[in-house]
């Protein structure tokens, strides 16, 4: 029990990290405020401080993920634990943007509107 749940954390953070990572992309970050009813938009620059502040947030989430999976199994495994959870929740990520990208829209917060255009 105690595993599963190391591991069902790991899991939420490396998705967390990924849904913010495909977030700070200009595509990405359309097609989920066209979901919600805002008209696409010139995108935002590729150094507005919105998306540095979410790429950083991903990798930070992504890099406790890894820490979370070398602390619990070691190195070797670990690794290995983390880099496929890494996948699934890439692959998670990535149908959701396509077949629901509304759910992601909490992730934006009131910060979809601060992002310089």
């Amino acid at each position: 029990m105690h595993d599963a749940l190391w591991m069902g954390a790991a899991s939420l953070l490396n998705t967390l990290g990924m849904a913010w990572l495909a977030l700070s992309q200009e595509r990405h970050l359309d097609t989920v405020s066209v979901s919600a009813g805002h008209h696409p938009t010139p995108g935002p620059t590729p150094d507005s401080p919105t998306l540095r502040r979410w790429r950083l947030r991903g990798a930070a989430l992504l890099a406790l993920a890894l820490g979370l999976c070398l602390w619990q199994d070691g190195a070797v495994f670990g690794s290995l634990l983390w880099l496929m959870l890494l996948s699934a929740s890439a692959l998670a990520v990535a149908l959701q943007l396509s077949f629901g990208p509304g759910a992601l829209r909490w992730l934006l917060g009131t910060s979809r509107m601060s992002v310089n255009r």
